[in-house]
C-alpha cells in the first residue's frame, strides 16, 4: 500500500497522544475538559487514519482490474463499515 508510511507515522503520533491521555487521566490537577480534549484529539486522529486507509482501499479495489461489480460491492461494504465505526 502506497500510504503505509504515512499511516504508520500517524499511528505513532496517536500512540503518543494515548500516552498523553494516560498521563492526563492520572494527574489530579487536570480538569475534565483536559481529559475530553485529549480523547477528542485521539478520536480525530484515528478517524483521519481510517479516512486515508478507506480512500486508498477503495481506489485500489476499483482500479486493480478485478470484476468491476465485485470491486464496487467490496468497496461499498468497506465504506459502510468505516462510516458506521
Amino acid at each position: 500500500m502506497e500510504h503505509a508510511k504515512e499511516l504508520i507515522h500517524r499511528l505513532n503520533k496517536i500512540q503518543g497522544q494515548i500516552e498523553a491521555l494516560k498521563r492526563v487521566i492520572t494527574q489530579d490537577d487536570k480538569t475534565c475538559a483536559d481529559v475530553v480534549y485529549q480523547i477528542k484529539a485521539v478520536k480525530g486522529a484515528l478517524k483521519k487514519v481510517g479516512d486515508i486507509y478507506a480512500d486508498a482501499y477503495i481506489s485500489s479495489c476499483i482500479t486493480d482490474g478485478r470484476d468491476p461489480k465485485k470491486s464496487a460491492s467490496e468497496a461499498s461494504e468497506a465504506l459502510k463499515a468505516i462510516l458506521n465505526a
